[in-house]
């Protein structure tokens, strides 16, 4: 195809045709943005992308940035709209090199392989965490059975895969994957965006705030662990009672979370900002002093490579987390890591730090070069990449 000439020595151009189950505009999804950033480095290597994306009803925000160059394909997300976007993706497919599709949800994945399979396109899975153990907690262990047959089947149905984690690449293997169409493709962070413009002090000044700030950053859904920096929060206040908690982002949990708060005496030291435009993100986290990320240790936090962690380390921040999974990897040469789950050490560690902003300083400086070298987006790119050609060459 015309897409795939390129010079003498440099990697072919490619027509990707990148399928994601989420809506790309809805603030109740956020974690669209791994998508949107790869699609952009696809772009920017010189690759030509369309993006078929599932919308969702309700507020949406149509200001997002991220797009610049990609080709957008809205979708219906009901099942109504099935046979519609079958027909839709497979007209796609047939001009496109191959197709990429992101988690293993069937109103996405069934019409993505479906318009493979018929165009005789290869298609490639992006798995990015343990979706069926995800709905396992969220749900007290009563996730649906067809997730988790699905999430373990469509490894085999594929050409190649990209894992977010080790635990994942596990998985793969253990689906039978052969080791040579598995990628690693960790969460990443748009490098400049993090540092490029931003002011702490409009954070600051809108909270009336000038003393010390914690922030926890995220989705606030059950696999969160929003509770624990809540109870840390309150052990630390007794020690540091002009300490400002923060919780940035939004979710079905927020309601429960801020009646919480409320119970446990601290309400008027945490502000939960609900859903906040992504390109706020840089001037909340530059205006917090320590960020925390804490978890649980099971199976899906052991699967996860977090966002929140890498956007922590992009934005140069001094981090106390959870030492699990993927977690521990990303931090332990450049921040605070606690046994998962002890709310008593959790606290210890951000008063330590709170207390010392020599350290604080020091641990921001090695996470924003951990992120430079490591975390930028341009990196996971290269390497996804690198499984099409694969998965073209089969």
């Amino acid at each position: 195809m015309e897409e795939r000439n390129g010079a003498k020595g440099e990697s072919p151009r490619l027509h990707v045709l990148m399928v994601h189950p989420h809506d790309l505009y809805s603030p109740q999804e956020p974690w669209t943005v791994r998508i949107r950033f790869l699609a952009r480095e696809l772009v920017k290597r010189g690759h030509r992308v369309t993006l078929a994306y599932h919308r969702l009803e309700g507020s949406r925000d149509l200001d997002v940035p991220g797009f610049p160059g990609v080709e957008l394909l809205e979708l219906g997300r009901n099942l109504t709209a099935l046979g519609r976007n079958m027909r839709i993706l497979r007209s796609c497919a047939k001009s496109c090199d191959v197709v990429h599709v992101q988690k293993c949800m069937p109103h996405s994945t069934i019409p993505a392989l479906w318009a493979a399979y018929t165009t005789g396109r290869p298609i490639h899975y992006d798995w990015d965490d343990w979706e069926y153990k995800i709905q396992e907690i969220e749900t007290n262990g009563r996730a649906p059975g067809w997730l988790k047959w699905m999430e373990t089947r469509l490894p085999r149905l594929v050409d190649t895969v990209s894992v977010a984690s080790e635990v994942l690449k596990g998985l793969a293997l253990r689906a039978a994957v052969p080791e040579d169409r598995i990628f690693p493709a960790p969460v990443g962070a748009d490098i400049e965006f993090f540092v490029k413009g931003r002011d702490p002090g409009r954070i600051r000044s809108e909270l009336q705030h000038d003393g010390p700030l914690v922030l926890y950053l995220g989705q606030l859904h059950a696999t969160q662990y929003v509770g624990q920096f809540l109870e840390a929060g309150a052990q630390l206040l007794k020690k540091m009672p002009d300490v400002l908690l923060m919780v940035v982002g939004a979710g079905w949990r927020l309601p429960e979370l801020v009646e919480k708060a409320e119970s446990m005496g601290i309400s008027e030291r945490v502000v939960f900002t609900g859903a906040v435009p992504y390109a706020r993100i840089p001037d909340y986290l530059s205006a917090a002093d320590v960020a925390v990320a804490c978890f649980e240790d099971n199976e899906a936090t052991r699967a996860k490579s977090p966002l929140k962690v890498v956007e922590y380390l992009a934005a140069g921040k001094a981090i106390v987390a959870s030492s699990v999974g993927e977690v521990e990897r990303m931090v332990s040469d450049c921040g605070v890591l606690v046994p998962p789950g002890d709310v008593s050490a959790l606290s210890a560690a951000i008063f330590d730090l709170l207390s010392d902003p020599e350290e604080r300083a020091r641990l921001g400086r090695l996470a924003r070069e951990k992120a430079e070298e490591l975390h930028s987006w341009s990196a996971v790119a290269v390497n996804l990449e690198k499984a099409y050609l694969r998965a073209l060459s089969l």
